[in-house]
């Protein structure tokens, strides 16, 4: 009966020791910011002609490994002192786009492709809601705000 109780024993300490290590791995990296896993210096918008839907963006980022990531998108139009949204968007809440960051690319240009053409002349922005998953069951969320996100529509010759 006393072996019994020592293995049960001992299992119980096991099960503590292995549950406390999964707390600490949790609480250590999901209290770790964005920025920590992909440190973005740059992120440009460049200017869009009218009638186009794809914004070509320059960035400066420095993942620390290949880090698998999604977003969900929406555009905003800046007029004096209001901020109109838009019905352009990437992506959606439960259907977003996936993307990676790969490792060892530090200045990058992409294309990304939006709902809907833009009709209008004038500043707008960029709200996207991203997600990254850098390490095993640790998800990173952050918000970067049209404000910081701003490019022009403009009308282009043909």
């Amino acid at each position: 009966m006393k072996i019994m109780h020592k293995k049960f024993y001992y299992l119980s300490m096991f099960t503590i020791v292995l549950a406390g290590l999964g707390i600490l791995y949790m609480s250590t990296f999901l209290a770790l910011p964005f920025s920590l896993y992909v440190d973005i210096e740059v992120l440009e918008a460049q200017d869009v002609c009218v009638g186009s839907n794809h914004i070509n963006i320059y960035s400066e980022r420095h993942p620390r490994w290949g880090i698998l990531g999604q977003s969900y998108s929406e555009i905003v139009r800046f007029d004096d002192t209001f901020i109109y949204e838009t019905t352009i968007k990437r992506g959606e809440v439960n259907n977003q786009i996936s993307y990676g960051y790969e490792e060892d690319t530090d200045k990058v240009f992409f294309q990304t492709d939006w709902s809907e053409p833009f009709t209008e002349v004038g500043e707008y922005g960029i709200n996207s809601w991203n997600t990254i998953y850098p390490l095993p069951f640790i998800v990173i969320k952050d918000f970067s705000r049209a404000e910081d996100n701003r490019f022009r529509v403009v009308e282009c010759g043909e």
